[in-house]
């Protein structure tokens, strides 16, 4: 007989054991949770009890819930939220870190059981969930808030969602492990005209993901891989990026992680401690602030293509192949060369009816090559491979080393 797990509330307050209260200092650790390892070994982010009050203070600021209000995170920090917020939280059932094809099917029985209201998806659940919809004429109209982040999300997706839950409020929230929330963008702001809309096959350069949350301070450095030490102000400049232009993005507030537990070596990397002795983060993410405020992402720092003393960013090129409807996944990267110092490489993954398929492979291969010439993206070599890989948390961002080690392996390169 299986022991069991699960206790409800009735049954435990039946019991005689309980835990004794232990008085703790506001920078304790409180929990331990690991990022994606997108940029190399996933590291444990050492969040106190202060950080986690400040965190939940500015998730409410981005994410009010009301009373009532029922919520299916995919992310597991936002069931810790709900508990502070008082909010009922439906536990996805299904395994969220392994994607099948009854995903779909299992969020929409349970948020009709449920009576669901709002939910937090990662981007590669919120696509699944809403092409299921659109292909089964399917609408969500009792949703009130659906909100993605975790991965660079386009205003194709978000137009697509609002075609499922025309009422529903449609969020892109931006942070990490580290930060969260660092920014967000609704709907109706990523859907406003843009040169898309007069031109289906244009893609802007970089994703608008808004204003940047009220208890962050920021900053826009170069591309700088070594740690980093600030010893007085005006070695700011030295690093600082022009305004509106693209630089890494480091932000600093009561909401940001200050350490990792464990790892000094990771921290001195991430973390600036300036004169003052105040900690920035260094997010990785590349970005940079348009005239009205807003941010736009345009990629990774270890992702960025030096291509004859030139940066190239991933992300813009990467919406621009997914835009051709035979597309199952896209990767753009830079691969070593002796002339160029990185040459750039488009990688396409097509479904098994064009993969296997000499001919629909050239046609597909063709569409897309079209598209990124259209959009003015170099690219020195495009390719078909038959499974780009993709990381193991979320299933929305490419893994790069991953898939540059196997293409050299395969002899594709």
């Amino acid at each position: 007989m299986k022991k069991k797990y699960t206790i409800t509330l009735e049954e435990l307050m039946l019991t005689d054991d309980y835990a004794q209260a232990t008085p703790v200092e506001s920078e304790h650790t409180a929990l331990i949770t690991f990022t994606t390892g997108s940029s190399g070994t996933p590291k444990g982010a050492d969040r106190s009890h202060r950080f986690l009050a400040s965190q939940h203070y500015a998730l409410n600021r981005h994410l009010p819930y009301e009373k009532g209000d029922a919520d299916l995170p995919a992310f597991p920090i936002f069931s810790l939220n709900n508990l502070a917020a008082g909010v009922t939280t439906v536990i996805p059932a299904f395994d969220v870190g392994t994607p099948s094809e009854d995903d779909a099917k299992i969020i929409l029985e349970q948020f009709k059981q449920t009576k669901t209201t709002c939910t937090t998806l990662s981007p590669s659940l919120f696509r699944t969930l809403y092409n299921y919809c659109l292909d089964n004429e399917i609408t969500l109209d009792e949703m009130k808030r659906i909100v993605t982040g975790g991965a660079p999300v386009g205003r194709d997706d978000i137009a697509s969602m609002k075609k499922v839950a025309p009422s529903a409020e449609i969020l892109v929230l931006y942070g990490s492990t580290e930060v969260e929330p660092m920014a967000h963008i609704e709907a109706e702001q990523m859907l406003r005209e843009d040169p898309q809309d007069k031109d289906p096959k244009y893609v802007s350069d970089g994703v608008n993901v808004g204003r940047f949350d009220e208890g962050l301070e920021v900053k826009f450095i170069h591309i700088i891989k070594e740690s980093l030490e600030i010893k007085e102000d005006s070695e700011w400049s030295k690093i600082e990026v022009p305004k509106g232009h693209v630089g890494e993005i480091l932000v600093s507030g009561e909401h940001v992680c200050e350490r990792y537990y464990n790892n000094p070596e990771a921290t001195l990397k991430t973390k600036i401690r300036d004169h003052q002795g105040k900690i920035w983060h260094r997010t990785g993410d590349l970005g940079r602030l348009d005239e009205k405020g807003d941010l736009w992402l345009v990629g990774r720092v270890h992702n960025a293509i030096n291509r004859a003393g030139s940066y190239i960013f991933p992300v813009r090129a990467e919406f621009v192949m997914n835009k051709s409807t035979k597309i199952k996944r896209a990767a753009y990267l830079g691969i070593q060369d002796e002339t160029l110092g990185e040459k750039t490489v488009a990688v396409c993954e097509f479904d098994k009816s064009i993969a296997e398929n000499e001919n629909k492979t050239a046609e597909a291969l063709k569409e897309v090559r079209e598209l990124l010439d259209y959009n003015g993206i170099i690219v020195d070599h495009l390719i078909s491979y038959h499974s780009i890989p993709m990381d193991a948390r979320h299933h929305s961002k490419v893994e790069y080393k991953k898939l540059r080690e196997s293409l050299k392996e395969e002899g594709l390169l």
